[in-house]
């Protein structure tokens, strides 16, 4: 499946690119949104979330991922055919649960969750893949209603064939996912619960009204705050799935201290080497106060390199070397533009700085899109700044 790896990173960079969050303004959204009448089934659902997705990226791109599409079908087909063959003399590890992850630890899964499927076994999205002639059978179904809409048929083949595969070789209850923005998710939804196996998902990262994550259904979906499921249910999907539950990952259980090593703990996502340089200047700003700060590298999205070389001379925190826990408890502020470290810092009682000065184009988006930690309570960096002049 090298070929899908490849091509999942291309797609990936490429959606980045033509619909980042804080690409389209909101009011263009809501109003492709509202072109849509309600899905009559998880398959439409899946259909709509696709043509929503789709009207972000631009005629050209659409035509290339369709052509593209085109040919790969028959391709993929007849290999996951021959896959299915292969997989059916493998020994089956019989477990309660599936999780599908790329890198996501089995941690963000809810502790009642952990629980309840007490087996939990984690598989990469895309090691096994296979399908059936029950498999087929369903996927011609979608074919039929939806007939040109190539790159559609592709991603459901690709689906399907995940789920079947791990339905092979492991007979689970239930498969476990955070896959909201993936357009085939309410599909296979429907395929495993004509298994008669749950599709749950979980929330992994921060949430914004962005039309990709819209329409979907699972059997379930773990959230952490009432405030995403107002956001989903103004995105169109269902709200009977949600269940609020916050995740080990976000309850720490801090060691309080009465003197912390850092005043700020600055946590990095992607920021470019523009908004580092200003994030920097106000480091030097609070250094000349007796403020001893640190950045902490984000393990994906970071360019290591310019992070140190930027932020030379000040403390710079790897998660390889330092757990999110122990840079939890050594801080007295969290801050950040956007990372999901300020809702685990909220969680976990920490006081939270917003960033409002390194990229102002971008906080503005987050106070349009209703950020949720701008209800939460917080301080910004500029006034931060302003009180240690």
């Amino acid at each position: 499946m090298r070929l899908l790896y490849v091509l999942k990173r291309l797609y990936g960079k490429m959606r980045f690119f033509l619909n980042s969050d804080f690409n389209m303004p909101i009011e263009y959204q809501k109003k492709i949104l509202n072109t849509f009448s309600e899905p009559k089934g998880d398959i439409e659902r899946s259909f709509y979330q696709y043509k929503a997705t789709m009207r972000t990226y631009g005629r050209l791109f659409q035509f290339l991922l369709n052509l593209a599409s085109f040919f790969l079908i028959p391709y993929y087909i007849l290999i996951l055919k021959g896959n299915y063959k292969r997989l059916l003399s493998s020994e089956v590890k019989e477990c309660d649960a599936v999780f599908l992850t790329d890198g996501i630890i089995i941690e963000t899964i809810p502790d009642s969750l952990r629980e309840e499927f007490s087996n939990i076994i984690m598989e990469n999205f895309t090691d096994n893949m296979c399908l059936s002639n029950n498999d087929i059978s369903f996927l011609q179904q979608i074919f039929k209603r939806y007939p040109i809409s190539f790159h559609f048929q592709l991603k459901c083949i690709m689906k399907i064939g995940m789920y079947s595969a791990q339905l092979l070789l492991h007979t689970p209850q239930a498969i476990i996912s955070y896959t909201e923005g993936a357009f085939t998710s309410s599909v296979a939804t429907e395929y495993c619960e004509s298994h008669e196996i749950e599709h749950i998902n979980i929330m992994h990262g921060e949430m914004y009204f962005v039309v990709h994550t819209s329409f979907f259904r699972f059997s379930r979906y773990y959230v952490w705050d009432q405030y995403y499921v107002d956001l989903f249910k103004s995105l169109h999907a269902p709200v009977s799935q949600f269940i609020i539950e916050l995740p080990e990952t976000l309850k720490r259980n801090l060691f309080k201290k009465e003197n912390y090593k850092y005043y700020i703990t600055y946590y990095l996502a992607n920021e470019k080497e523009h908004a580092l340089l200003l994030i920097k200047e106000c480091f030097d700003k609070l250094k000349v106060r007796g403020k001893n700060c640190a950045v902490r590298i984000h393990p994906r999205w970071s360019n290591e390199d310019v992070v140190k070389k930027i932020f030379y001379g000040y403390d710079i925190e790897e998660a390889k070397l330092i757990t999110m826990k122990e840079s939890l408890e050594d801080t007295k502020y969290v801050a950040s533009l956007r990372s999901t470290a300020l809702f685990e810092g909220y969680c976990n009682g920490k006081e939270i700085i917003l960033d409002d000065y390194s990229n102002r184009g971008v906080f503005e988006k987050l106070v349009e899109l209703n950020y949720i930690m701008l209800s939460k309570p917080h301080k910004l960096l500029s006034q931060v700044i302003e009180e240690n002049r």
